[in-house]
Protein backbone atom coordinates (compact mmCIF):
# COMPACT_ATOMS: atom_id res chain seq x y z
CA UNK A 1 0.00 0.00 0.00
CA UNK A 2 2.83 2.39 0.82
CA UNK A 3 4.24 1.87 -2.67
CA UNK A 4 0.92 2.98 -4.22
CA UNK A 5 1.63 6.61 -3.18
CA UNK A 6 -1.87 6.96 -1.77
CA UNK A 7 -3.46 10.25 -0.75
CA UNK A 8 -4.92 8.54 2.32
CA UNK A 9 -5.96 5.19 3.79
CA UNK A 10 -9.62 4.69 4.69
CA UNK A 11 -9.72 2.05 7.42
CA UNK A 12 -13.15 0.71 8.40
CA UNK A 13 -12.50 -1.41 11.45
CA UNK A 14 -10.89 -4.37 13.20
CA UNK A 15 -7.48 -2.71 13.45
CA UNK A 16 -6.70 -5.12 16.30
CA UNK A 17 -8.25 -8.35 17.50
CA UNK A 18 -8.94 -8.67 21.21
CA UNK A 19 -8.52 -12.46 21.27
CA UNK A 20 -5.69 -14.25 23.03
CA UNK A 21 -3.21 -16.54 21.31
CA UNK A 22 -4.90 -18.41 18.45
CA UNK A 23 -3.19 -21.22 16.51
CA UNK A 24 -2.47 -21.00 12.80
CA UNK A 25 -2.90 -17.23 12.45
CA UNK A 26 -0.73 -15.25 10.06
CA UNK A 27 0.51 -13.16 12.99
CA UNK A 28 0.37 -14.43 16.57
CA UNK A 29 -0.75 -12.57 19.70
CA UNK A 30 1.46 -12.69 22.78
CA UNK A 31 -1.06 -12.29 25.62
CA UNK A 32 -4.52 -13.43 26.76
CA UNK A 33 -7.80 -11.82 25.68
CA UNK A 34 -7.89 -8.05 26.22
CA UNK A 35 -10.22 -6.79 28.96
CA UNK A 36 -8.38 -3.92 30.71
CA UNK A 37 -6.81 -0.64 29.61
CA UNK A 38 -3.32 -2.09 30.03
CA UNK A 39 -4.34 -5.12 27.93
CA UNK A 40 -5.61 -3.00 25.04
CA UNK A 41 -2.60 -0.66 25.19
CA UNK A 42 -0.25 -3.62 25.00
CA UNK A 43 -2.17 -5.08 22.05
CA UNK A 44 -1.85 -1.84 20.05
CA UNK A 45 1.84 -1.75 20.93
CA UNK A 46 2.21 -5.28 19.52
CA UNK A 47 0.47 -4.43 16.25
CA UNK A 48 2.33 -1.16 15.83
CA UNK A 49 5.65 -2.96 16.26
CA UNK A 50 5.08 -4.44 12.79
CA UNK A 51 7.53 -2.65 10.45
CA UNK A 52 5.23 -2.82 7.41
CA UNK A 53 2.39 -1.23 9.35
CA UNK A 54 4.78 1.50 10.49
CA UNK A 55 5.69 2.18 6.86
CA UNK A 56 2.00 2.28 5.95
CA UNK A 57 1.25 4.91 8.57
CA UNK A 58 4.29 6.97 7.61
CA UNK A 59 3.35 6.97 3.92
CA UNK A 60 0.10 8.95 4.13
CA UNK A 61 -2.72 10.05 6.46
CA UNK A 62 -5.18 7.45 7.75
CA UNK A 63 -8.88 8.07 8.32
CA UNK A 64 -10.14 5.41 10.71
CA UNK A 65 -13.26 4.05 12.31
CA UNK A 66 -13.72 0.97 14.45
CA UNK A 67 -15.74 -2.20 14.23
CA UNK A 68 -16.22 -4.81 16.95
CA UNK A 69 -12.77 -6.28 17.62
CA UNK A 70 -11.35 -3.03 18.90
CA UNK A 71 -13.53 -3.94 21.91
CA UNK A 72 -15.12 -7.42 21.72
CA UNK A 73 -16.48 -9.69 19.01
CA UNK A 74 -19.91 -8.72 17.64
CA UNK A 75 -20.76 -6.36 20.48
CA UNK A 76 -23.82 -4.12 20.27
CA UNK A 77 -23.97 -0.97 22.39
CA UNK A 78 -23.56 -2.27 25.99
CA UNK A 79 -23.70 -6.01 25.27
CA UNK A 80 -21.05 -8.47 24.11
CA UNK A 81 -21.18 -12.22 23.56
CA UNK A 82 -20.42 -12.93 27.21
CA UNK A 83 -21.04 -9.74 29.20
CA UNK A 84 -23.46 -6.84 29.41
CA UNK A 85 -24.33 -3.81 31.44
CA UNK A 86 -21.86 -2.09 33.78
CA UNK A 87 -19.25 -4.84 33.53
CA UNK A 88 -19.03 -4.65 29.78
CA UNK A 89 -19.22 -0.85 29.71
CA UNK A 90 -16.09 -0.69 31.88
CA UNK A 91 -14.29 -2.91 29.37
CA UNK A 92 -15.63 -0.82 26.48
CA UNK A 93 -14.44 2.40 28.15
CA UNK A 94 -10.93 0.97 28.47
CA UNK A 95 -10.94 -0.14 24.83
CA UNK A 96 -12.19 3.26 23.63
CA UNK A 97 -9.46 5.05 25.57
CA UNK A 98 -6.72 2.85 24.11
CA UNK A 99 -8.17 3.30 20.63
CA UNK A 100 -8.04 7.10 20.91
CA UNK A 101 -4.50 6.99 22.29
CA UNK A 102 -3.15 4.84 19.46
CA UNK A 103 -5.02 6.04 16.38
CA UNK A 104 -4.68 9.25 14.32
CA UNK A 105 -7.69 11.00 15.87
CA UNK A 106 -8.30 14.57 16.93
CA UNK A 107 -9.07 15.93 20.37
CA UNK A 108 -12.76 16.08 19.39
CA UNK A 109 -12.76 12.25 19.38
CA UNK A 110 -11.32 11.98 22.91
CA UNK A 111 -13.55 9.67 25.01
CA UNK A 112 -15.64 11.25 27.74
CA UNK A 113 -17.82 9.47 30.31
CA UNK A 114 -17.28 6.15 28.54
CA UNK A 115 -18.47 7.41 25.14
CA UNK A 116 -16.61 8.52 22.04
CA UNK A 117 -17.76 10.75 19.17
CA UNK A 118 -16.39 8.90 16.17
CA UNK A 119 -18.78 9.60 13.29
CA UNK A 120 -17.58 12.62 11.35
CA UNK A 121 -17.35 14.13 7.87
CA UNK A 122 -14.55 15.06 5.46
CA UNK A 123 -14.75 17.04 2.21
CA UNK A 124 -12.59 16.97 -0.93
CA UNK A 125 -13.80 19.99 -2.87
CA UNK A 126 -16.35 19.02 -5.51
CA UNK A 127 -15.06 15.45 -5.82
CA UNK A 128 -16.35 13.72 -2.70
CA UNK A 129 -17.84 14.09 0.74
CA UNK A 130 -16.83 11.26 3.09
CA UNK A 131 -19.18 10.32 5.92
CA UNK A 132 -17.41 8.06 8.45
CA UNK A 133 -19.84 6.07 10.59
CA UNK A 134 -19.92 4.26 13.93
CA UNK A 135 -22.03 1.12 13.67
CA UNK A 136 -21.25 -0.30 17.13
CA UNK A 137 -21.71 2.25 19.89
CA UNK A 138 -25.37 3.10 19.22
CA UNK A 139 -26.79 0.03 17.48
CA UNK A 140 -29.84 -1.80 18.76
CA UNK A 141 -29.34 -5.36 19.94
CA UNK A 142 -29.17 -8.14 17.37
CA UNK A 143 -32.60 -9.34 16.32
CA UNK A 144 -33.43 -12.92 17.36
CA UNK A 145 -30.43 -13.22 19.66
CA UNK A 146 -31.73 -14.31 23.08
CA UNK A 147 -31.92 -11.45 25.59
CA UNK A 148 -29.77 -13.32 28.10
CA UNK A 149 -27.06 -13.74 25.47
CA UNK A 150 -25.21 -11.50 23.03
CA UNK A 151 -23.33 -11.61 19.77
CA UNK A 152 -24.45 -12.50 16.27
CA UNK A 153 -26.39 -15.40 14.78
CA UNK A 154 -27.22 -16.80 11.37
CA UNK A 155 -31.00 -16.56 11.37
CA UNK A 156 -33.86 -17.82 9.23
CA UNK A 157 -36.92 -15.73 8.42
CA UNK A 158 -39.17 -18.73 9.04
CA UNK A 159 -38.09 -18.77 12.68
CA UNK A 160 -37.35 -15.04 12.96
CA UNK A 161 -40.07 -13.11 11.10
CA UNK A 162 -39.31 -10.02 13.18
CA UNK A 163 -36.12 -9.49 11.17
CA UNK A 164 -38.18 -8.06 8.34
CA UNK A 165 -40.26 -5.71 10.46
CA UNK A 166 -37.96 -4.62 13.28
CA UNK A 167 -37.35 -0.87 13.27
CA UNK A 168 -34.04 -1.36 15.08
CA UNK A 169 -31.16 0.86 14.03
CA UNK A 170 -27.56 0.02 13.24
CA UNK A 171 -26.52 3.64 13.72
CA UNK A 172 -28.95 5.09 16.25
CA UNK A 173 -31.52 7.77 15.46
CA UNK A 174 -29.17 10.74 15.95
CA UNK A 175 -26.47 9.37 13.65
CA UNK A 176 -29.06 8.34 11.05
CA UNK A 177 -30.39 11.92 10.95
CA UNK A 178 -26.84 13.31 10.76
CA UNK A 179 -26.04 11.03 7.80
CA UNK A 180 -29.25 11.87 5.94
CA UNK A 181 -28.62 15.59 6.38
CA UNK A 182 -25.04 15.29 5.14
CA UNK A 183 -25.88 13.22 2.08
CA UNK A 184 -28.85 15.33 1.02
CA UNK A 185 -26.93 18.57 1.57
CA UNK A 186 -23.83 17.47 -0.34
CA UNK A 187 -22.91 19.17 -3.63
CA UNK A 188 -19.95 16.86 -4.36
CA UNK A 189 -19.83 14.42 -7.26
CA UNK A 190 -19.77 11.47 -4.85
CA UNK A 191 -20.98 10.74 -1.34
CA UNK A 192 -18.67 8.12 0.17
CA UNK A 193 -20.09 6.36 3.24
CA UNK A 194 -17.37 4.68 5.29
CA UNK A 195 -18.99 2.01 7.46
CA UNK A 196 -17.96 -1.23 9.06
CA UNK A 197 -19.91 -4.09 7.56
CA UNK A 198 -21.58 -5.25 4.35
CA UNK A 199 -24.76 -3.44 3.40
CA UNK A 200 -25.89 -5.56 0.46
CA UNK A 201 -28.22 -8.42 1.22
CA UNK A 202 -26.23 -11.63 1.64
CA UNK A 203 -28.48 -14.62 1.36
CA UNK A 204 -26.54 -17.62 2.58
CA UNK A 205 -26.44 -20.45 0.02
CA UNK A 206 -26.85 -23.97 1.30
CA UNK A 207 -23.80 -26.16 0.87
CA UNK A 208 -24.31 -28.43 -2.09
CA UNK A 209 -27.71 -26.98 -2.97
CA UNK A 210 -28.49 -25.73 -6.47
CA UNK A 211 -27.93 -22.00 -6.90
CA UNK A 212 -31.65 -21.65 -7.58
CA UNK A 213 -32.49 -22.97 -4.10
CA UNK A 214 -30.59 -20.89 -1.53
CA UNK A 215 -31.46 -21.14 2.12
CA UNK A 216 -33.40 -18.28 3.70
CA UNK A 217 -30.49 -17.59 6.04
CA UNK A 218 -29.06 -14.19 6.97
CA UNK A 219 -26.34 -12.96 9.31
CA UNK A 220 -27.80 -10.60 11.90
CA UNK A 221 -24.58 -8.66 12.64
CA UNK A 222 -24.54 -6.99 9.21
CA UNK A 223 -27.19 -4.75 7.67
CA UNK A 224 -29.16 -7.96 6.99
CA UNK A 225 -30.02 -7.89 10.69
CA UNK A 226 -31.44 -4.38 10.24
CA UNK A 227 -33.21 -4.44 6.84
CA UNK A 228 -35.75 -1.75 7.77
CA UNK A 229 -32.92 0.61 8.72
CA UNK A 230 -31.17 -0.28 5.46
CA UNK A 231 -34.31 0.57 3.52
CA UNK A 232 -34.52 3.93 5.31
CA UNK A 233 -30.96 4.78 4.32
CA UNK A 234 -31.29 3.63 0.72
CA UNK A 235 -34.53 5.57 0.29
CA UNK A 236 -32.65 8.75 1.20
CA UNK A 237 -29.63 7.94 -0.92
CA UNK A 238 -31.75 7.19 -3.97
CA UNK A 239 -32.53 10.89 -4.26
CA UNK A 240 -28.82 11.67 -4.80
CA UNK A 241 -27.85 8.70 -7.01
CA UNK A 242 -24.16 9.16 -6.11
CA UNK A 243 -23.65 7.25 -2.86
CA UNK A 244 -20.86 4.67 -2.68
CA UNK A 245 -20.54 2.71 0.56
CA UNK A 246 -17.14 1.40 1.58
CA UNK A 247 -17.32 -1.54 3.98
CA UNK A 248 -15.33 -4.37 5.50
CA UNK A 249 -15.65 -6.93 8.32
CA UNK A 250 -16.34 -10.02 6.21
CA UNK A 251 -12.73 -10.73 5.12
CA UNK A 252 -13.63 -10.74 1.43
CA UNK A 253 -14.04 -8.35 -1.49
CA UNK A 254 -17.62 -7.77 -2.64
CA UNK A 255 -18.73 -5.26 -5.27
CA UNK A 256 -22.51 -4.90 -5.26
CA UNK A 257 -25.43 -2.87 -6.57
CA UNK A 258 -27.72 -1.75 -3.75
CA UNK A 259 -31.31 -2.22 -4.95
CA UNK A 260 -34.52 -0.76 -3.62
CA UNK A 261 -35.69 -4.38 -3.30
CA UNK A 262 -33.03 -7.09 -3.19
CA UNK A 263 -35.65 -9.71 -4.00
CA UNK A 264 -36.46 -7.94 -7.29
CA UNK A 265 -33.46 -7.63 -9.61
CA UNK A 266 -35.42 -5.20 -11.78
CA UNK A 267 -35.95 -2.74 -8.93
CA UNK A 268 -33.97 0.53 -9.08
CA UNK A 269 -30.32 0.55 -8.11
CA UNK A 270 -30.04 3.27 -5.47
CA UNK A 271 -26.35 3.09 -4.52
CA UNK A 272 -23.12 1.14 -4.98
CA UNK A 273 -21.16 -0.88 -2.43
CA UNK A 274 -17.45 -1.68 -2.28
CA UNK A 275 -16.42 -4.08 0.49
CA UNK A 276 -12.70 -4.54 0.92
CA UNK A 277 -11.03 -7.71 2.12
CA UNK A 278 -8.73 -8.19 5.11
CA UNK A 279 -5.01 -7.53 5.19
CA UNK A 280 -4.06 -10.78 6.94
CA UNK A 281 -7.14 -12.30 8.64
CA UNK A 282 -8.34 -15.53 6.98
CA UNK A 283 -11.68 -16.02 5.25
CA UNK A 284 -13.80 -18.83 3.89
CA UNK A 285 -12.85 -20.78 0.72
CA UNK A 286 -13.59 -19.24 -2.67
CA UNK A 287 -16.16 -21.96 -3.45
CA UNK A 288 -18.29 -20.55 -0.60
CA UNK A 289 -17.97 -16.99 -1.90
CA UNK A 290 -18.97 -18.26 -5.34
CA UNK A 291 -22.13 -19.84 -3.90
CA UNK A 292 -22.97 -16.62 -2.07
CA UNK A 293 -22.56 -14.61 -5.28
CA UNK A 294 -24.83 -16.98 -7.18
CA UNK A 295 -27.48 -16.63 -4.47
CA UNK A 296 -27.22 -12.82 -4.56
CA UNK A 297 -27.31 -11.61 -8.19
CA UNK A 298 -26.81 -7.97 -7.12
CA UNK A 299 -23.21 -8.96 -6.23
CA UNK A 300 -21.02 -8.21 -9.24
CA UNK A 301 -17.82 -9.62 -7.72
CA UNK A 302 -16.92 -11.87 -4.78
CA UNK A 303 -13.37 -12.82 -3.82
CA UNK A 304 -12.58 -14.44 -0.46
CA UNK A 305 -9.46 -16.57 -0.96
CA UNK A 306 -6.86 -13.79 -1.32
CA UNK A 307 -5.90 -11.05 1.13
CA UNK A 308 -5.37 -7.47 0.11
CA UNK A 309 -7.05 -4.07 -0.07
CA UNK A 310 -9.09 -1.95 -2.47
CA UNK A 311 -7.58 0.99 -4.29
CA UNK A 312 -9.98 3.84 -5.13
CA UNK A 313 -9.27 6.48 -7.76
CA UNK A 314 -11.78 9.26 -8.20
CA UNK A 315 -12.47 12.63 -9.71
CA UNK A 316 -15.70 14.45 -10.49
CA UNK A 317 -16.39 12.19 -13.50
CA UNK A 318 -15.86 8.69 -12.12
CA UNK A 319 -14.76 6.48 -9.26
CA UNK A 320 -12.69 3.41 -10.12
CA UNK A 321 -12.16 0.59 -7.62
CA UNK A 322 -9.31 -1.91 -8.05
CA UNK A 323 -9.34 -5.09 -5.94
CA UNK A 324 -5.65 -5.45 -5.08
CA UNK A 325 -4.52 -8.88 -3.82
CA UNK A 326 -1.47 -10.96 -2.93
CA UNK A 327 -1.11 -14.71 -3.36
CA UNK A 328 0.00 -15.58 0.17
CA UNK A 329 -0.35 -13.41 3.27
CA UNK A 330 2.10 -15.63 5.19
CA UNK A 331 4.99 -14.71 2.88
CA UNK A 332 6.49 -11.22 3.02
CA UNK A 333 6.41 -10.21 -0.61
CA UNK A 334 5.95 -7.14 -2.76
CA UNK A 335 4.07 -8.61 -5.74
CA UNK A 336 0.55 -7.22 -5.81
CA UNK A 337 -1.98 -7.87 -8.59
CA UNK A 338 -5.43 -6.56 -9.49
CA UNK A 339 -8.15 -9.20 -9.33
CA UNK A 340 -10.84 -6.94 -10.86
CA UNK A 341 -11.68 -3.29 -11.49
CA UNK A 342 -15.06 -1.54 -11.50
CA UNK A 343 -16.23 1.94 -12.42
CA UNK A 344 -18.97 4.05 -10.82
CA UNK A 345 -20.25 7.27 -12.39
CA UNK A 346 -22.00 10.18 -10.65
CA UNK A 347 -25.78 10.09 -10.97
CA UNK A 348 -25.58 6.51 -12.27
CA UNK A 349 -25.58 4.16 -9.28
CA UNK A 350 -24.23 0.68 -9.86
CA UNK A 351 -20.84 -0.89 -10.57
CA UNK A 352 -19.61 -1.40 -14.14
CA UNK A 353 -16.82 -3.91 -14.63
CA UNK A 354 -13.84 -2.60 -16.57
Amino acid sequence: MAQEELDCVLFVGDYIYEYGMTPNRTRQHNSPTCTTLDDYRARYALYKSDPDLQIGHAACPWIVTWDDHEVANDYARDRSESDRGAGFLARREAAYRAYWEHQPLRRAQMPSNGQMQLYRRYQWGQTADLHMLDARQYRDYHVCTPHDQGGSRTIFDKSCPERLISSGSLLGAKQEAWLDEGVLGSTAAFNIVGQQSIMAQMRMASRGAPASQPEEAFWNDSWDGYPVARKRALSTWGAKKNVVTVGGDVHATYISDLHADFEDASSPVLATEIVGTSISSPSWPQVVADRVARANPHMKFAKSDLRGYTLLEMDTKQLVAHARVIDNARVRERVVSTAASFRVEPSRPGAQKI
